[in-house]
């Protein structure tokens, strides 16, 4: 699948100056499996939505700073140096860095249309959040027009609640950068590293670099990862603005995790599949929670559920179970027992994984 946007502000750098109008850009598509819930499949697709514009963003970026990419790079292979830095233009980069947050923040905002549309919860509850302008003139130019018309027919915020709602995204946005910035350049110091030791010619390198870069201008590439994770947890983020609302609370106390379960879903996040637990439950808090993203690239989804019907799930079994007796509290290699199995299964996040870093940029 591809979408077209158009770049405006080139830079010119020493002699290279790059004059495109359009950019063909691959927007990756996440795999859905059909036995996921409907509140799953529908904040994938609105995942998929804000993922594409992600990497349109990203695309829009590594165009504009083409030129300097090259610079740094024909330079560090001309004085044969392997370690160079990456080109500071802040023009573009805190451009870059504001459309990114912006994003952050709607897709945030998103998450939380989604759960009011789930919930069929009255606007009331929303009346310090939402207000009656039109979302694009809230949002303003972020360079993803497919995200801005897929939410105008949703709930908004006001603008004293979206720059808020800017102000916490904007760490995450700085980082994202950051670590955009980082794969570049260590693609790049790899490339230079190889020509320098195949006895490379200027115009052969120059070629090289030029795939390279030309890769992070049309796919995410390397750094899907990033952009799955970052959109990911700020869709929660606006899932659990509307699931701790004290009003919310009143009608869906409990949190119903809800896995994907095909051949991609890891066995720790299957075997939380069907857990409930009421939402102010400690186990799903903290860096170490179990509430989703529960890794990197995590496709599971919080569902909120009434008193009523949570009770009736767990009644009903397998697959549904009592989280809080489910869990064993004996120490940190926790577990619990998956459908009526003898073995414990690990239900503890991805290796290397907490949340705390992502929530600290992504608040």
């Amino acid at each position: 699948m591809t979408t077209d946007f158009q770049l405006e502000g080139f830079q010119s750098f020493a002699e290279r100056e790059r004059k495109i109008s359009k950019l063909r850009v691959l927007r990756p598509d996440i795999v859905v499996s059909s036995r996921a819930s409907k509140e799953a499949i529908d904040t994938q697709l609105d995942l998929e939505k804000m993922l594409g514009a992600a990497v349109v963003e990203q695309a829009r970026y590594f165009r504009a700073m083409h030129g300097a990419w090259m610079n740094v790079a024909t330079r560090a292979f001309t004085l044969g140096h392997r370690l160079f830095v990456a080109p500071t233009e802040h023009t573009i980069t805190y451009a870059h860095i504001d459309r990114v947050t912006k994003l952050f923040a709607a897709t945030r905002l998103l998450g939380r249309a989604r759960v009011q549309k789930e919930l069929n919860l009255p606007t009331k509850i929303l009346r310090t959040d939402f207000g009656e302008e039109s979302f694009s003139e809230v949002l303003g130019q972020v360079g993803v027009d497919q995200a801005v018309a897929y939410l105008e027919s949703l709930p908004v915020a006001t603008r004293e609640e979206w720059q808020r709602l800017l102000q916490q995204g904007s760490p995450a946005a700085f980082t994202a950068s950051g670590i955009e910035n980082a794969v570049a350049l260590e693609a790049l110091k790899k490339l230079v590293g190889q020509a320098l030791s195949e006895n490379w010619n200027r115009p052969q390198f120059e070629a090289q670099a030029e795939i390279l870069l030309h890769k992070f201008e049309i796919e995410a590439g390397s750094l899907r990862t990033l952009w799955n994770t970052t959109t990911s947890t700020a869709m929660q983020k606006g899932r659990e603005d509307i699931f701790t609302d004290p009003e919310a609370q009143k009608s869906v106390p409990y949190w119903l995790y809800d896995a994907i379960l095909d051949n991609r879903v890891r066995p720790n996040h299957a075997a939380l599949d069907g857990a409930i637990a009421p939402i102010s439950w400690e186990r799903w808090w903290g860096p170490r929670g179990l509430r989703c993203p529960n890794g990197f690239n995590c496709r599971c989804t919080m569902v909120g559920l009434s008193s009523v019907r949570a009770k009736k799930m767990i009644e009903s079994g397998s697959p549904y179970f009592d989280a809080t007796e489910g869990i064993d509290y004996g120490g940190p290699d926790f577990g619990f027992v998956k459908f009526a199995e003898n073995k414990k299964i690990c239900c503890d996040p991805d290796s290397g994984w907490t949340k705390a870093s992502v929530e600290r940029v992504a608040a």
